[in-house]
């Protein structure tokens, strides 16, 4: 029923081995979620359908990686007369969450982070509540649930 009612699309670190934000290169990160490695996989529970919309972030050895936007097949997606919102799920809530949910603003529809899907990548409560003020001041609506996404008038 999802797929008949909403734009579902998946996106993922696919970091070239030599990335900019790696910390051999100089980055604040050890090298994570390199192209075609285990540690690039989506997890083993999260049913991706064969015909899944994927975006790949981070491609490229330059590219910051932080926003699902920074690939223009998520953008043009975006831009379409069908979506009328822009949910956003993942992990890291201090990175790639706040990036992708703060670009998403410039589309001009709701923008919902769906907190129970969401991880940051500290478990500090002070900095979190924080992050979470910051998106809710840009306008990022904060939901528990994507009921409102259903609704023909929503």
């Amino acid at each position: 029923m999802l797929n008949n009612l909403a734009k579902v699309v998946y996106t993922r670190d696919w970091h070239p081995p030599k990335h900019q934000s790696f910390d051999i290169r100089g980055g604040p990160w050890p090298p994570h979620c390199v192209q075609n490695t285990d540690g690039a996989a989506f997890h083993d529970r999260l049913r991706v359908p064969g015909n899944a919309t994927i975006v790949d972030i981070g491609s490229e050895p330059e590219s910051l990686g932080y926003s699902a936007f920074e690939d223009d097949q998520l953008a043009k997606i975006a831009i379409g007369p069908n979506i009328r919102h822009i949910y956003v799920a993942g992990i890291a809530l201090n990175y790639c969450v706040l990036a992708t949910c703060l670009e998403a603003r410039k589309y001009g529809k709701p923008v919902i982070a769906l907190e129970p899907y969401i991880r940051p990548a500290k478990a500090d409560e002070r900095v979190n509540q924080r992050l979470w003020n910051e998106l809710t001041e840009h306008g990022i609506i904060r939901s528990n649930t994507m009921g409102t996404c259903y609704r023909n008038d929503a």
